[in-house]
C-alpha cells in the first residue's frame, strides 16, 4: 500500500503490528516490521546504492536490548511509502455496499477487473490497492433492466471477531446466516450474502442478513444480528460449535496473506464433549474460563479493547559509567577485606544480610564515611553485597533502579553518544527540603526515551506487565503462564529476529529525588496506614479481577504519594513552563513493599517527538527558585476539588476504585501522560504528608 499517512511515532504505537487503521477508502492491518527480510529497511552491506530503497535505522542499547533478550532496536523507516517501508493488508476482507447490500469478499474483487480501477480510454491501469482506494461492488458496475451501471464504493463491513489470545478474523457471514440446521449444508457454497437494514429501531435486531443461491439468485434463509454478541449462543452453540468447523484454526493478519485467506494457526480449543452447559445453555465447569478465551467473540471493528499495545519506556543512559560511585565502592571493599584479614574467623562467614547491616551501623562511626551522602552509601552496600538470591529478579524494576542511580550519580553529567545531558543542583534548607523532603534536583538539558513495542493483547490488557520481559515460558506456570501466551509478539519470526522497533524521543526532564527516612517515617504514621488500608480493600478487589498475582507487592502508600504528587506537579507545570499538560510524562522511582533496593523518585519530561519537546521551559522551571512556587501552588490547588466534598470523602472512584480522592477535577491528567492510566491516585495522601486536612 502507497500514501499511508502516518507519523513515525505512530508506527511503534497507534498503527503498529496488528493494529487497524482507517484510512479514506480503506481499513487497513499493519504487518510486522520483519514481514520480509528488508521490510524497514536494508543494511547498508546488503543495501544496493542506485536502487530507492530505505535505509534500516539500527539503534543500539545495550542495557534495554538485554532486558528484551535481544540485540539491537530498529527505528521506523523515514519514507513511510518507500517499496520496502511500511507493509498493510486490508482487513477485514469482507466489504458490503450501502446501496444494494450485498457483501463481497476480497478474493472475488482481486479477481473482478484484475483489482484495477476502471478506466476511461486507453488510459494506465491503477489497481486499487496502489491507489489505496476503496473498490467498487462488483452488483452495481453490471447494468440490469432494473438499473443502470453505477460505480458504488464499499464500506468495510462493521463487525470482526476475536479472541483472548490474539486470532482475529472477519464476522463469519456465511457461517452465521446458515445457523440453521435445515440449512447448515448450504455452508462454503459461496452463495450471496446481503445485508437489509430495517427502518423501525437502530438495534442490531433490525439488520438482516439474507442468503440467496449464487447461480438462481433464489432466496435461501436469513438471520438477524440481534444475537451476534452473545458468545456464548452464537461461537459456542452446542452441536454447532464454531472452532471444530475451522479445525481448530484461526487466522492472524498482521503475519500476511496465504493465498485467498490471511495466515492461520491452530488455536488448541477444548473438544466439544469436554464444553459443560448448565440448563440455560450457559458454560459452566473448571473449563468455562479456558474456552470461553479459546473461542472467539464478535466485537465492532473499531472497538476500544481490539488492541492493547504493550509499551515499554525506557531512558537511554550513558554506557560505560557505573552508577554508583567508584571511589567509596573501592573504599568499602577496602574495609571488607581488612575486616576479614584481621578477624578472619568472624567475618568470613558473614552473609550478605549480614554484611549490609555491620556498614550500615560502620556509618554514622567513621568520619570518612560521613563525606557521602547516605542515599548513595546505602547504594553502594546494596550494590556491594548482593548476590545471586538477592539480585532484583524484576527487570523493570532493575532497569528503574539503573535509571534512578544515574540520576542520583553527580559524577555522570553528559554523553558524546546519546543525547543526555544533566545537571546536579544542590537542594539548600527551605521548603524543597524542609517540607517537601527533595533531597536531591537533577535537572535533564538532554534526555533520551526509547519507546520499545514488545507486542499486543486483544479483548483485555495484559495484567502482569513484568511478562513483557520474559523469552520462554520455562520459569512460567498458573496464570502468570496463560497470560504469556496472550501475548502477540511483535516479530512474525520471534526466534529468528533479534531486534523489536521502537521509538525514540528527545527531550528535557526534571528529576526529583525524595528524601528516604521522611517518607518511611511517614509511610508509618497510624492515620497513613488506616488509610492506605482502605484503599488496599479495593485495590484487591482489581488485582482479583485481574488475575495480578503479587499486585499488592508493586502499590504501597509511598508509591500512591509519589504518583499523586507527581500529577500535581506536572498539572502546574503546564501552566508555568509553556508546555501542554499531554506533552508531559512521568515516570514513578519506588521500590516495591518490603524490598532490600530503595527508590523515591519522580521524573517528568517532555514526550512530544516533535519541536515542542526540547523548548527548554521545563528545566528552568525545575531550578530550586522556580520549583518551590510551583510545588506550592500545586498543593494549594490541592486543597480543593470542584466536585468536593465528594471527592474528598470518596471511598473509591475512578477505574474499578483504584482511586480515593482523585479525580479529572483535581489530580487526574491525559491518559498519555501517567504511566498508569490514572490508578493508584489519592490527594487526601499528599495533602496529609504536608500537615493539611488530617485523615483522623
Amino acid at each position: 500500500m502507497t500514501d499511508i499517512k502516518v507519523r513515525q511515532s505512530q508506527i511503534t504505537h497507534t498503527y503498529a503490528a496488528g493494529a487497524i487503521g482507517d484510512f479514506p477508502g480503506a481499513s487497513l492491518m499493519f504487518l510486522s516490521h520483519d514481514h520480509e527480510e528488508s521490510d524497514w529497511g536494508l543494511t547498508a552491506e546488503t543495501s544496493n546504492p542506485g536502487a530507492h530503497i530505505t535505509k534500516r535505522r539500527i539503534l543500539v542499547d545495550k542495557r534495554l536490548s538485554e532486558a528484551f533478550g535481544i540485540q539491537n532496536f530498529v527505528l521506523p523507516p523515514l519514507e513511510i511509502s518507500a517499496p520496502n517501508a511500511l507493509k498493510t493488508v486490508r482487513f477485514p476482507m469482507s466489504k458490503y455496499c450501502p446501496s444494494c447490500g450485498t457483501i463481497h469478499f476480497m478474493p472475488d474483487l482481486e479477481k473482478y477487473n484484475n483489482g484495477t480501477v476502471p478506466q476511461k480510454g486507453n488510459s494506465y491501469p491503477i489497481k486499487f490497492d496502489d491507489a489505496l482506494r476503496a473498490y467498487y461492488c462488483i452488483d452495481c458496475q453490471n447494468p440490469s433492466p432494473n438499473h443502470k451501471a453505477r460505480f458504488v464504493e464499499l464500506v468495510p463491513t462493521r463487525f470482526i471477531i476475536a479472541n483472548d489470545e490474539g486470532f482475529i478474523a472477519d464476522f463469519p457471514w456465511d457461517w452465521y446466516v446458515h445457523k440453521n440446521p435445515k440449512f447448515r449444508d448450504q455452508r462454503g457454497r459461496g452463495n450471496k450474502l446481503k445485508l437489509e437494514f430495517g427502518s423501525s429501531s437502530a438495534s442490531l435486531s433490525s439488520i438482516t442478513l439474507k442468503s440467496y443461491d449464487k447461480e438462481t439468485g433464489k432466496f435461501i434463509t436469513s438471520e438477524n444480528l440481534g444475537d451476534i454478541f452473545n458468545q456464548e449462543t452464537t461461537f459456542i452453540a452446542q452441536d454447532d460449535e464454531y472452532l471444530p468447523y475451522l479445525k481448530d484454526r484461526l487466522s492472524k493478519p498482521w503475519l500476511g496473506r496465504d493465498g485467498d485467506s490471511f495466515v492461520r494457526q491452530l488455536v488448541g480449543s477444548i473438544p466439544p464433549g469436554q464444553i459443560h452447559r448448565n440448563a440455560d445453555g450457559e458454560i459452566i465447569g473448571e473449563n468455562a474460563d479456558l474456552v470461553k478465551r479459546k473461542y472467539p467473540r464478535t466485537l465492532q471493528r473499531g472497538a476500544n479493547n481490539l488492541y492493547f499495545p504493550l509499551i515499554f519506556k525506557g531512558i537511554r543512559l550513558p554506557e560505560g559509567l557505573n552508577l554508583v560511585d567508584p571511589q567509596l565502592l573501592n573504599k568499602l571493599t577496602e574495609l571488607k577485606n581488612s575486616f576479614i584479614a584481621i578477624q578472619p574467623d568472624t567475618y568470613r562467614s558473614y552473609t550478605s544480610e549480614q554484611w549490609k547491616e555491620h556498614f550500615r551501623n560502620l556509618y554514622s562511626q567513621t568520619p570518612a564515611l560521613l563525606i557521602y551522602e547516605k542515599d548513595m552509601y546505602e547504594e553502594v552496600i546494596a550494590d556491594l553485597f548482593s548476590e545471586g538470591d538477592n539480585q532484583i529478579a524484576d527487570k523493570k524494576q532493575k532497569l528503574r533502579l539503573d535509571e534512578f542511580s544515574c540520576f542520583n550519580n553527580r559524577t555522570i553529567t553528559s554523553s558524546k553518544k546519546i543525547w543526555y545531558k544533566a545537571r546536579h543542583i544542590a537542594v539548600e534548607d527551605g521548603f524543597l527540603s524542609d517540607t517537601v523532603k527533595i533531597d536531591r534536583i537533577t535537572l535533564l538539558d538532554k534526555i533520551n526515551e526509547l519507546k520499545v513495542f514488545r507486542g499486543f493483547t486483544r479483548i483485555k490488557p495484559l495484567a502482569n506487565e513484568d511478562l513483557i520481559f520474559e523469552t520462554s515460558t520455562d520459569n512460567l506456570k498458573g496464570r502468570r503462564l496463560d497470560e504469556y501466551t496472550r501475548i502477540c509478539d511483535a516479530r512474525k519470526y520471534p526466534l529468528k529476529t533479534n531486534e523489536l522497533p521502537c521509538s525514540e524521543v528527545k527531550g528535557e526532564g526534571v528529576f526529583l529525588s525524595f528524601n528516604n527516612e521522611a517518607l518511611n517515617k511517614w509511610e508509618k504514621e497510624e492515620a497513613v496506614v488506616e488509610r492506605y488500608n482502605k484503599m488496599s480493600v479495593n485495590l484487591n478487589n482489581y488485582f482479583e479481577t485481574f488475575q495480578i498475582e503479587n499486585g499488592q507487592e508493586n502499590i504501597n502508600a509511598r508509591y500512591v504519594f509519589l504518583h499523586t504528587l507527581s500529577h500535581m506537579i506536572m498539572q502546574q507545570l503546564s501552566i508555568d513552563s509553556g508546555y501542554s499538560l499531554s506533552s508531559l510524562t512521568e515516570i514513578i522511582y519506588c521500590n516495591k513493599r518490603n524490598g532490600n533496593q530503595f527508590m523515591n523518585g519522580i521524573l517528568i519530561y517532555t514526550s512530544s517527538s516533535d519541536t515542542e519537546g526540547t523548548l527548554g521551559g521545563l528545566v528552568e522551571k525545575g531550578l530550586p527558585q522556580n520549583l518551590t512556587p510551583v510545588i506550592s501552588k500545586a498543593i494549594d490547588k490541592a486543597k480543593w476539588c470542584s466536585s468536593d466534598p465528594l471527592c474528598i470523602t470518596s471511598n473509591g472512584q475512578g477505574f474499578m476504585t483504584t482511586n480515593m480522592a482523585a479525580c479529572y477535577s483535581c489530580v487526574m491528567v491525559p491518559e498519555t501522560c501517567c504511566e498508569n492510566i490514572n490508578k493508584f491516585l489519592d490527594r487526601k495522601l499528599v495533602l496529609n504528608f504536608f500537615g493539611i486536612h488530617s485523615l483522623e
